[in-house]
């Protein structure tokens, strides 16, 4: 069987510079990059992937933990876009993905047996939480990780600027004459409590009073569950001009809320969302949004992965911007 040694002795270089070629490094002359090809050619050369980690100790295998609920990691755009940009971004340096399971054989207390047995290099947490033990393990045992969304400063941490876009959502509409409005949160988590204190700092700004009674704690994805309480929120004798929502998705129940109530958007009652999937230009009438570069936080994710699996030291969290994209589900007229 012919093996990465035997492509080195054939095309004139060492191990390493096959391994370089083999996984696509930049630090190769395009003569040594020919040679290795020329080689694996003539020799009918195949990487074995056992093999490579032989030379480099490396894997070339990354760990892709979902935490929280699966169903809506896998069947909701935000989190599929991040995963696919992340995964294009790591491919161009020749690495695989695996997901990882807290349910797989001999893994069932331990994400950290999990990454040692599959001898992944490093792993890309979605919406890590250290409060949890057996992911506060990875932490502690150093493994390289980036996560999306932990909200805690000492992981490298990808997320969106949520207070900034949230304070500055809410003095977009201010200015547009809204003096009433109510926030449908998201479950209780870090991400929920960075744009509710955006949400707060920007009514301030703006001069508006808060009711209490308008900050409610609802789910992010979940249809029902904004429908519920966007209705109860819309059957009030003093119901909120304009109500921010989870995310795009859970829009969809707000939506048939005041239909089924026979209030108008924007007429009636203004809604505004978070994210900027597909969802929201479909909708009717189209939903003005906050938009998150979901492009930019899994390519960001990636690179800050390669440089912890390279040495680098942690780093902070880095803050993705966001964009404000205005649409039908606000009345966008000037406050006088």
């Amino acid at each position: 069987m012919v093996t990465i040694f035997d492509i080195a002795r054939e095309a004139k270089c060492s191990v390493a510079s096959v391994s370089k070629v083999l996984n696509n490094y930049s630090d190769v002359s395009q003569k040594t990059r020919d040679s290795v090809h020329a080689a694996m050619e003539k020799l009918n050369y195949f990487p074995n992937s056992n093999a490579v980690s032989l030379v480099t100790n490396r894997s070339y295998n990354i760990g892709i933990l979902l935490l929280g609920s699966e169903d809506v990691n896998f069947v909701h755009g935000f989190f599929g876009e991040i995963l696919s940009s992340f995964k294009k971004e790591m491919e161009k340096h020749g690495y695989d993905l695996t997901f990882m399971s807290e349910h797989g054989r001999g893994f069932e207390d331990s994400y950290l047996k999990h990454y040692l047995s599959r001898k992944l290099d490093g792993v890309f947490a979605v919406s890590g939480d250290l409060s949890d033990g057996k992911f506060r393990e990875l932490f502690e045992a150093g493994v390289p990780m980036v996560c999306i969304d932990s909200g805690d400063e000492r992981s490298t941490d990808i997320t969106s600027d949520n207070v900034r876009s949230m304070r500055d959502a809410v003095r977009r509409v201010a200015d547009a004459g809204y003096t009433d409005i109510a926030y449908v949160t998201g479950q209780d988590v870090s991400v929920m409590r960075r744009r509710l204190k955006g949400f707060l700092d920007g009514a301030k700004t703006a001069g508006l009073t808060i009711k209490r009674e308008n900050i409610i704690i609802g789910n992010f994805y979940d249809m029902k569950t904004t429908f519920d309480l966007v209705s109860g929120l819309l059957r009030r004798t003093d119901r909120p001009q304009l109500i921010f929502l989870p995310d795009d998705h859970s829009a969809l129940g707000a939506y048939e809320a005041a239909r089924t109530l026979n209030l108008r958007i924007p007429d009636d009652v203004a809604f505004v969302g978070f994210d900027g999937s597909h969802i929201a230009p479909l909708l009717n009438p189209s939903l003005t949004i906050i938009r998150q570069d979901v492009a930019r936080l899994g390519a960001s994710a990636a690179q800050l992965l390669l440089q912890r699996i390279n040495g680098a030291e942690r780093s902070s969290m880095r803050r993705i911007a966001t964009q404000f994209i205005p649409g039908g589900s606000v009345r966008w007229q000037t406050k006088k």
